[in-house]
């Protein structure tokens, strides 16, 4: 149940081969070990990285693999400023907005690998079990810079767990109130000193339930199968790799019955490797990545027959750098290749396949006791879009433990595509190829204070954000054939984006409290029109409480959450021009008896319910073929979980 972000108890030390300081917490007589990212490509304890890092780790992960073992949307709603969308009605999709930028801008990364492809949007978060996951770390604001396009409105970045110096299984069964079934498996283990695997697997089934007998799918027929090995070496003298694997099936049905009936069968595989070695007192490193993957999908449209399409993904990611420390100083020198496609047989105007080289570079260290910074640059050829230039810098002052300032700035670029957040809930034949569209940018600056005192800690937040030439869809207008069609086209006026986050932290065992709250102010000028509106689907203030009771010493865990999402700006939606706002509130309760743990967790226990404020269903389809409203509030309901987990 508890979100964030430092120092947490059950930290993990990620980089493989490098060992664990102990430090002393201040309100406790406990050694536990520092937190170190990642993500910012210089392994750094937290509090040291200039770079804001949010992360969830140790108990948060392990709550969240029990209240849903089958994919990482809990995670999600766990940081506030990260927001999962549904963007297809019919199917279940969903993807995760930073910061009020749609969901096809982040980069969703595995060990800093895009292992997932490059577009988001839609079924990839609901595709990832977190059983396997030893933290997230998420950076918000364009990190072009240090990721390239993918991550236009930053990243989320999923580490894996290691393995240990012991053997490992962990075995966990599920069922819920509402037809679901999980089965998921975690194994670790040693060869020797130097090698190391871990292995990931499930199997995961839903029902279709339509809860409010409309006729429509509030929840979707899925059955899901994955598997994923990871190989570990270290060298002991610098040297180390990381090799992976992963391959994905999955069944899907959903939308209505009759005509309306949607279906989403995908199959995906991928791999990565991580390689690093010692040369000239600094570090050469390989990072590649391969993901491919079809999908096929039978589309409604109300005004002509259903359509089945056959659509073809895939990314290929290799990278070279090499990192020079000194006494003070960094620096990083690098070049990238990456190579992105996407094609549907039966609507091949949709089609594209780029090619982006890069060069990058990185600087940063200490400037003086009390101040460090770092400053990222990287410049891209897009096969399409030309050559894109993209910087970032960051400054951390700091007061000893008890105070740290971080300021950021920089720009970025996205390629777009006619395959985004709004056209995935949009029949495909109704979207244009694209024409004349150019490249989107984006400035962003952002002001964190962090203050810690005793076992209390206060974080606040504030950024800004302007999105220049945003790519949104025109309202339809008749083809040469006379079929209603959208097109894909750059706006004139910039998007702008608001915001503070906030959180308080309170730790003293047994107990541990989170309370954060979010006020976004998101507006952009749609194509066509001249006054400036809210973005759909985000709310301008959100809030969280979190509240758990953790007993070592008899293995209970009990926690109670609770969610509040402000009313929201609908489009497409002739019942209403603003949702309503509602909280959820969840229980999560677990007793450990040796190896065994036991679990129940309820979910949206007030039964919240989007059909207790209006119909799914428009009372026509309309011009773009739309057959449903957007989902802005759970559909599904009061939800309760059960289940049992084995660890050998």
């Amino acid at each position: 149940m508890r979100s964030l972000v430092a120092l947490l108890d059950a930290a993990v030390v990620l980089a493989a081969g490098t060992p664990a300081r102990a430090e002393t917490a201040d309100t406790a007589h406990v050694t536990v070990a520092p937190v170190v990212v990642t993500s910012t490509r210089i392994e750094r304890r937290l509090e040291d990285e200039p770079e804001r890092v949010e992360v969830l780790a140790g108990e948060d992960i392990d709550e969240k693999s029990q209240m849903r073992p089958g994919d990482i949307a809990p995670l999600v709603r766990e940081i506030p400023g990260v927001r999962l969308v549904a963007t297809s009605p019919g199917t279940g999709g969903a993807g995760f907005r930073l910061r009020g930028l749609r969901a096809h801008y982040g980069a969703l990364l595995s060990d800093g690998l895009p292992l997932h492809g490059v577009e988001n949007a839609e079924l990839g978060p609901l595709q990832i079990p977190p059983l396997d996951l030893a933290q997230v770390e998420v950076l918000k604001g364009p990190l072009t810079a240090l990721y390239g396009p993918a991550a236009f409105s930053g990243a989320m970045n999923l580490i894996s767990r290691r393995p240990g110096d012991r053997t490992e299984r962990s075995v966990m069964l599920n069922q819920t109130s509402r037809g679901g079934s999980d089965a998921a498996l975690w194994m670790s283990g040693r060869a020797n000193e130097h090698w190391g695997t871990t292995l990931a697997g499930g199997y995961h089934r839903q029902s279709l339930i339509d809860v409010d007998h409309d006729g429509w799918a509030d929840l979707q027929d899925y059955s899901r199968v994955e598997l994923r090995p990871r190989v570990f070496w270290d060298g002991g003298d610098g040297r180390s790799a990381f090799m992976t694997l992963g391959a994905t099936a999955e069944t899907r049905h959903g939308g209505g019955s009759g005509e309306r009936r949607e279906e989403a069968d995908t199959r995906r595989a991928d791999a990565g490797l991580r390689g690093r070695m010692p040369l000239g007192g600094g570090f050469l490193e390989l990072r590649s990545a391969w993901n491919g993957g079809q999908l096929r999908r039978l589309e409604p449209d109300p005004a002509v027959s259903a359509l089945r399409l056959r659509e073809h993904l895939g990314t290929a990611y290799g990278e070279l750098t090499y990192t020079r420390p000194t006494a003070e100083m960094f620096w990083l020198l690098g070049i990238a290749y990456q190579h992105d496609d996407h094609s549907v047989d039966e609507l091949p105007d949709l089609d594209y396949a780029y090619d982006t080289p890069a060069v990058l570079g990185q600087l940063g260290g200490t400037i003086a006791p009390w101040l460090s910074g770092s400053l990222a640059g990287r410049v891209d050829a897009h096969s399409h879009y030309g050559t894109l230039a993209s910087p970032r810098a960051s400054l951390l002052a700091h007061a000893g433990h008890a105070f740290e300032a971080r300021v950021s700035a920089g720009a970025g670029w996205f390629g777009p595509t006619a395959f985004g957040e709004q056209t995935i809930e949009l029949p495909l034949r109704r979207v244009r190829a694209l024409v004349d569209v150019r490249s989107e940018r984006a400035r962003n600056v952002s002001l964190d204070l962090n203050a810690r005192r005793g076992p209390i800690e206060l974080n606040a937040s504030a950024f800004a954000t302007n999105h220049d030439r945003a790519a949104l869809l025109t309202d339809p207008t008749l083809d040469a054939s006379g079929f209603p069609r959208v097109s894909v086209t750059n706006t004139t006026a910039p998007s702008r984006t608001r915001g503070i986050e906030t959180y308080a932290f309170y730790s003293r065992e047994p107990l541990t409290i989170t309370a954060d709250y979010a006020w976004l102010d998101a507006t952009e000028v749609e194509p066509g029109a001249t006054t400036r509106t809210e973005v759909p689907l985000t709310p301008r203030h959100s809030a969280a409480l979190d509240v758990a009771w953790e007993e070592d010493e008899t293995g209970t865990r009990i926690g109670v959450e609770m969610f509040y999402s402000g009313a929201m700006r609908l489009e497409h939606d002739p019942y209403r021009s603003t949702s309503a706002p509602f909280a959820t509130v969840g229980v999560l309760a677990a007793q450990r008896v040796g190896r065994v743990q036991l679990f129940v967790d309820g979910e949206n226990l007030g039964n919240v319910r989007q059909a207790s404020y209006e119909p799914t269903l428009l009372p026509a389809p309309d011009a773009a073929g739309r057959i449903a409203v957007d989902a802005w509030a759970p559909r599904e309901g009061r939800v309760v979980n059960g289940g049992i987990r084995f660890d050998f």
